[in-house]
């Protein structure tokens, strides 16, 4: 490479990510959102949930909590799944940077510094394609403030996905075209590793953009393709592993389950409406025909597969009749416009895909450009129409989402689709301007007859002339006033939102206020009395995770990778819970399950702290409370004097081992969810160990597939000499 160009890459590099970063700190910076203010980016569940686990990583990182198991989530259960589910990015290690009543900060910060990498890693990618110049911040700039981040940068575990998935798409064009298979493998062992949810979607993403790039240039890389996707994962093994073992009896139901309920649902509905509405019948018998014919074109390898894909989704997804199989999403064309929020559009709203008004007019140019070729247009209509009938449809949708429903949050993978839609509007920057631009305005037409609630009727307005603009300095080839303009809206319509949502989100002053608070009351208890046992409050402090923020044994945990089974002891025992989700013990209520499970404080609303004194010990026999000694929540001593049946309430996991004078034992599951241990006869000394099922298996795994990996580079490059 000469200098020149290594000069030219390092200042488009560097643009990519300081220009949005500046961006982010001056609106932090005008809106007085920490860390230069009291507002912040904590925003519905990040100040519900992730505020307290970050907290609680910051404890771990220096050695204050525990790595493998917790008592501060619910009645206690296991790290690594929460940790893979919420923690695992190396970005997070910032929370060091920062005090502990500054998380708020720190998190502002932290989504700052993601948002500008989506920016860099998008500039790597079209830098990799040979297609990196002056206007590619325009491309980087609609990758970074796209809908999909405007709507959930809060929820920054995701966000690891959408700065991995340009390296990922990088890694497979480098395979397919130069049969180089390291950025793919490791881009894609980092995504699983750094957020495993949103990981699992770009492993589907993988192999439909492999497919898209085969479609484009045929390779004999079918194999090599395969091999490194199964290195990727057992790369990630030492996490990913675990992980999956600890949601064994998790809060979500089997995607098979669902889908069989959907399944007979939909027979009943067939059943109800094919007696009074022949349409019906005649548009799922259509349906069907598009989808055989889709079949007999693919095995006989004709150009029409395409066409009859396309045949099927307009039959399924525009004939209202049918609603039945879809998402409710009608919003989505709007949405490839409009890219204003609020919290209900956020929560259960349609996929969220803007990525600039002048990003979809180039991307309807694509398709109509005469000078692109007619299989790159092929290719992207696949891949375009997989993406949207995943949007339209129950099933596909459920699978990108790991083979369960959501409550809230829908289409969580929808930034594949605004970072497709960019990649086809910068290749089509660079061609004639197509009059078929023109197109974008029929959203703007549907905002007109179907105006949502999110969206103003200005804002119609300005969208209009908006649209007439671009087209008229894309036709005279002002493109860089064109794209300047567009740079603008994306920053304006992010900031819009960010600021709707701090106006909803905590503050930094009360935050603190309130941790420090009551961190010291907690601080003096455990001075006085420095045994195990639970607290329970008369109300929340800062949310229902409390006991991750403040670092006490408590009842009340909310977090996705909650057990079933201990929601459900919790409900019975008279408890509020929700959709097993979360459990909230914080309420003035006296339950006789309190005495059971060791809840010996009670903290009033004024701070005034109650002694139960009927609480047991964390273990206990028919005849005595044992005296407990907790060296870390996953080590555990119990000395007992009299033998028996030894009945511990931490809920049963297979990760515990217990040791009676040093000699394994036997551990076993009670008719409710604790664990038992029989004890002999006498004065004995218990110990209870946890170590994450799958955690050696993972390793080993790990170190396998990089040996593996390692290997078959060196092979390749012995081969190439």
């Amino acid at each position: 490479m000469r200098t020149e160009d290594k000069r030219n890459k390092i200042i488009y590099f560097s643009a990519a990510f300081l220009l949005p970063l500046l961006f982010l700190l001056l609106f932090f910076s005008f809106n007085e959102i920490a860390p230069f203010g009291n507002s912040t980016l904590v925003f519905c569940d990040a100040q519900g949930q992730y505020i307290s686990y970050f907290k609680y990583y910051r404890d771990m990182l220096l050695g204050e909590q525990d790595a493998f198991y917790m008592f501060e989530k619910n009645l206690g259960g296991s790290v690594v799944g929460l940790f893979a589910y919420y923690l695992a990015s190396p970005l997070n290690l910032i929370f060091l940077l920062f005090p502990e009543d500054r998380i708020c900060a720190a998190f502002d910060i932290l989504i700052a510094l993601k948002i500008s990498l989506c920016s860099l890693t998008m500039s790597a990618f079209l830098a990799g394609t040979g297609r990196l110049n002056r206007h590619s911040i325009l491309f980087e700039s609609a990758y970074a403030f796209c809908g999909y981040n405007s709507a959930f940068c809060w929820s920054v575990m995701w966000l690891d996905g959408v700065i991995l998935l340009p390296l990922i798409a990088l890694g497979l064009y480098r395979l397919v075209r130069e049969n180089k298979n390291s950025l793919y493998v490791f881009s894609l062992a980092a995504a699983i590793i750094s957020s495993f949810y949103i990981g699992f979607a770009l492993c589907i993403f993988s192999l439909l953009y492999y497919v898209y790039l085969q479609m484009l240039e045929r390779s004999k890389t079918d194999v090599l393709f395969l091999i490194s996707s199964l290195l990727a994962g057992g790369i990630s093994s030492i996490l990913l592993l675990p992980a999956v073992l600890s949601f064994s009896g998790g809060k979500r139901k089997s995607g098979f389950s669902i889908i069989g309920e959907k399944l007979v649902a939909l027979h009943e509905y067939a059943l109800g409406y094919l007696k009074s509405d022949a349409v019906i019948l005649a548009v799922c018998l259509a349906a069907a025909a598009a989808a055989v014919f889709l079949l007999m074109s693919i095995i006989r390898r004709k150009r029409t597969a395409i066409s009859a894909l396309l045949l099927g989704a307009a039959f399924i997804v525009f004939y209202s009749k049918i609603e039945f199989f879809l998402q409710g999403n009608r919003d989505i064309l709007i949405k490839t416009i409009f890219g204003t929020l609020n919290t209900a559009e956020i929560t259960e709203g349609s996929p969220n895909i803007y990525s600039g008004e002048l990003i979809l007019m180039l991307a309807v140019c694509f398709f109509a450009c005469r000078e692109i070729p007619k299989k790159e247009k092929r290719a992207a209509a696949f891949f375009c129409g997989v993406m949207l009938l995943s949007f339209a449809l129950f099933v596909p949708n459920m699978i990108w989402h790991g083979f369960t429903k959501n409550a809230w949050f829908n289409y969580r993978y929808s930034f594949i689709f605004s970072f497709f839609i960019i990649a086809l509007a910068e290749k089509a920057f660079c061609v004639p301007f197509s009059d078929m631009a023109l197109l974008s305005l029929v959203p703007v037409a549907g905002a007109v007859i179907k105006r949502p609630d999110y969206i103003p009727i200005w804002l119609i307005i300005f969208e209009l002339f908006f649209i007439v603009a671009l087209y008229f300095a894309m036709k005279k080839s002002k493109k860089t006033v064109a794209a300047v303009a567009q740079i603008c809206v994306l920053c304006a319509i992010f900031a819009f939102n960010l600021s709707a949502q701090s106006s909803e989100s905590v503050r930094e002053d009360e935050y603190a206020e309130t941790y420090n608070r009551y961190s010291q009351l907690l601080d003096t208890l455990k001075a006085e009395d420095d045994g195990f046992y639970r607290i329970r409050k008369y109300s929340p402090w800062l949310s229902y995770n409390d006991p991750m923020t403040f670092g006490y044994p408590g009842i009340s945990h909310f977090s996705s990778t909650e057990k079933t089974a201990t929601i459900e002891y919790l409900k019975k025992a008279g408890y509020f819970t929700y959709e097993d989700i979360y459990a909230c013990a914080d309420d003035e209520n006296y339950y006789a399950t309190d005495d059971f499970l060791g809840v010996k404080y009670y903290i009033e609303k004024d701070g005034t702290i109650t002694e139960n004194l009927g609480a047991k010990s964390l273990a206990f026999s028919e005849a005595e409370n044992c005296r407990v000694y907790v060296r870390s929540d996953s080590r555990i001593t119990i000395k007992t004097e009299t033998g028996g049946e030894l009945t511990v309430t931490i809920p049963f996991e297979k990760g515990w081992r217990a040791y009676i004078d040093g000699k394994q034992t036997e551990i076993s599951e009670g008719p409710d969810i604790f664990m038992k241990v029989t004890v002999p006869d006498g004065e004995h000394s218990v110990e209870l160990r946890f170590v994450p099922p799958g955690l050696l298996t993972g390793s080993v795994i790990s170190v396998v597939s990089l040996f593996a990996f390692v290997t078959m580079s060196v092979l390749k490059k012995r081969k190439n000499k």
